[in-house]
């Protein structure tokens, strides 16, 4: 977990905890710590964290075999999914990947979601396939399409809008471009722990 790229987002689907004014869904780029982001999630509530890893192959197959044994993820029933072209991936990582969502498919407390082989651009445009492909079927109307049908199409079609995007030097990389166009922006230095914690108060407060 060292050596690759991790970008991460949060998102409530329950409003079962009691910390007023939390915002539903959590967007972090770049975070230090998946885990420890997991931790967080758990301890307030918060049922469902999506991470982005970006790594070579024996990196992220190294992740996935590692989390499939995480105590944490089997004491708390994390449901793991993962997100983006990840079948596209070498047979080694695509079957740790399907070991970890087998492991955890019982599941039903909390959610981790995973974006592997993930692009925001390409998430809309494999959107606009799908919907083509319903049209050419018949089974749409081209003048009933509308954002609905879209956000029915891409990865994160079960869950709701960021409403809280934390993100290094106010770039977010392409990352959730449909689902963050109305989220509100924190700016950090680092997407550590602490400025996670801080982001939330601060999102709280405006």
């Amino acid at each position: 977990m060292n050596h690759f790229e991790v970008k991460t987002f949060i998102y409530i689907s329950i409003c079962n905890n009691d910390i007023v004014g939390l915002p539903k869904h959590v967007a972090v780029l770049n975070a230090v710590d998946v885990k420890e982001l997991c931790l967080e999630a758990v301890r307030h509530e918060i049922p469902l964290l999506t991470v982005w890893l970006k790594g070579t192959p024996d990196e992220l197959s190294a992740f996935f075999e590692d989390l499939r044994s995480w105590h944490v993820l089997h004491a708390n029933q994390i449901k793991v999914a993962v997100l983006g072209r990840w079948y596209d991936l070498p047979g080694r990582v695509v079957e740790r990947i399907k070991d970890l969502i087998s492991a955890t498919k019982d599941y039903d407390h909390y959610f981790l979601n995973v974006c592997v082989n993930y692009d925001g651009r390409e998430e809309i445009a494999d959107a606009c396939k799908l919907i083509a492909h319903q049209v050419r079927l018949g089974k749409l109307d081209p003048e009933t399409i509308t954002p609905l049908v879209v956000k029915e199409n891409i990865y994160t079609s079960a869950f709701l809008p960021v409403d809280l995007l934390i993100a290094p030097k106010n770039s977010t990389q392409g990352f959730l471009l449909w689902d963050s166009a109305h989220a509100k922006i924190y700016i950090t230095p680092e997407t550590t722990r602490d400025e996670f914690l801080k982001a939330l108060e601060w999102f709280k407060a405006n």
